[in-house]
């Protein structure tokens, strides 16, 4: 089975950060290691959509990602809880809006953190 990481329609950074850098290279780390993770992790906003006023998406430094597409809410959970503990403290990992239409994950730099 091969696993991917793809971006809805519309998605767009206007800089290639190492925050983007890491953020996606443990996501694929997460998705490769554990069988239960979706086949396709779509990432729905980069730098693009709205964000809350200083959001670090529009500065490259934070992801949304799809949760629906994945299988049961212990999936999605120990998905967060995996990713926390890969990306370390820098990073902030959130499950936002639950069992709603926009439910998602929320990937970006801690507030305060600058990334070299």
């Amino acid at each position: 089975m091969v696993k991917e990481i793809q971006f809805k329609e519309g998605v767009r950074f206007k800089r290639w950060t190492r925050a983007l850098e890491v953020i996606f290279s443990k996501i694929r780390l997460v998705q490769s290691r554990y069988e239960w993770t979706p086949e396709i992790i779509t990432i729905t906003s980069v730098n693009d959509g709205q964000h809350m006023v200083g959001s670090r998406h529009y500065i490259d430094e934070a992801v949304d990602v799809r949760s629906k597409n994945f299988s049961d809410m212990a999936d999605k959970l120990f998905f967060v809880s995996i990713l926390r503990e890969e990306l370390g403290f820098q990073f902030t990992v959130l499950f936002e809006n639950q069992g709603t239409d926009n439910e998602h994950f929320h990937v970006q730099v801690r507030k305060g953190i600058i990334l070299t």
